[in-house]
């Protein structure tokens, strides 16, 4: 069953304090304000602990659970509280789950780790629960309308896009998609993947270009590996050159390469984008780690991709491995098929389970412009 939209929209700061309006239809709205200073107390700590949380050993399950107990304090306080416990026992009463859709326009809001957000009174970790699936709503994007579930047949065809970045293992990576595939049972039958990169030479965007337009099927899927970049207020993305040096494309070339493949006309269109990006450019660690994302995720939005998936931190290797097993296992296989809300909160549970008390579970974001979580109804070939 799909889930019950809860609308989070939070106004632009001014002064340190913004708008929290709630919706959720059924019981209509709540709002209030909100006091948001991040510099006293413990968030800041925090968020710098998530930000720098690269391996294994840095594991804290107290610190996660209090960076999502201060986020949930943050935003759900009286009130406010109040109505998402009714709405989230009215959709229970319902059997249905409850999707919780966050938007606003307030770079420094939108930027924190909101996938942590913890209940500690009810145990409740909102991103990795099938009933409290947690979004990125990128509402204002409606240049194609709201896009509708599409007939797809299996195998879905998923391209993965490898630059030859120096620090990174092309070949590598490639394989470790293709294992995690071979893992759950997916390669072949329910996910054909086609590769362009490591043999193939440089990657270049007009590469790409070429590719997908003498490319006579369609993706459904396009997984990108590599490095990504905010520069000049905007999201860049790292291609390689015609030379095998590398060139930064603006998240706005990227979009309009990708957006005739995702036109809803298509018999094949690209429905789904997974950005495996790191800020590899940048010498110092940003705080918050989804500001990149926030460049190249609305661009690829604006532009008619209903959906992005993408990494607010750095991977784990294994990490990467797991999540890709899981996610694409769920999104092509039982009654999680075609959901891609569903399939990744079951992918951030297993890394939950297999990395707990790491970053790993809050990292893999979710960017929505489709109303519902249901991308393209699954049938066999």
């Amino acid at each position: 069953m799909d889930a019950i939209n809860f609308d989070i929209s939070i106004s632009q700061q001014t002064s340190g304090s913004c708008h929290c309006a709630l919706r959720y239809e059924p019981l209509g709205d709540a709002d209030g304000p909100l006091q948001v200073d991040l510099e006293p107390g413990p968030l800041p700590t925090l968020l710098s602990w998530a930000a720098s949380s690269i391996n294994e050993g840095s594991a804290n399950l107290d610190s996660a659970q209090e960076l999502g107990h201060q986020l949930y304090q943050l935003l759900f306080h009286g009130e406010l509280g109040e109505f998402l416990r009714s709405a989230l026992q009215d959709a229970e009463d319902a059997g249905a789950p409850l999707r919780l859709r966050l938007s606003t326009r307030d770079l420094t809001l939108m930027s924190l780790p909101w996938e942590f957000l913890y209940d500690r009174r009810r145990d409740r970790l909102f991103a990795v629960d099938r009933d409290t699936p947690l979004v990125r709503y990128l509402s204002d994007y409606a240049t194609f309308g709201r896009p509708r579930p599409l007939a797809a047949t299996l195998p879905l065809r998923l391209l993965m896009v490898v630059p030859a970045v120096p620090d990174l293992d092309v070949q590598g990576e490639i394989a470790r998609v293709q294992a995690a595939l071979q893992k759950g049972k997916l390669l072949g039958q329910q996910v054909e993947l086609v590769a362009l990169g490591g043999a193939d030479g440089p990657v270049t965007v007009e590469g790409l270009r070429d590719f997908l337009q003498e490319d006579g099927q369609g993706f459904d899927i396009l997984h990108f590996s590599g490095h990504g970049d905010t520069k000049g207020g905007r999201g860049n993305i790292r291609f390689d050159d015609a030379a095998g040096g590398e060139k930064w494309v603006a998240g706005g070339t990227f979009a309009r390469t990708l957006k005739p493949y995702a036109s809803p006309q298509r018999p094949r269109p690209l429905r789904l984008v997974v950005l495996n990006c790191c800020e590899g450019g940048i010498s110092a660690p940003r705080a918050y780690g989804v500001r990149t994302l926030l460049g190249l995720a609305p661009a690829l939005i604006q532009h008619g991709v209903p959906a992005v998936v993408a990494m607010q931190y750095q991977v784990l290797d294994a990490a990467a491995l797991a999540f890709a097993r899981a996610f694409y296992r769920a999104l092509v296989l039982g009654d999680t098929a075609g959901r891609v809300d569903a399939a990744v909160t079951d992918a951030r549970q297993a890394l939950e389970s297999q990395f707990e008390g790491h970053r790993s579970f809050a990292t893999p974001v979710l960017f929505l412009r489709a109303a519902r979580g249901v991308l393209f109804e699954v049938g066999e070939r």
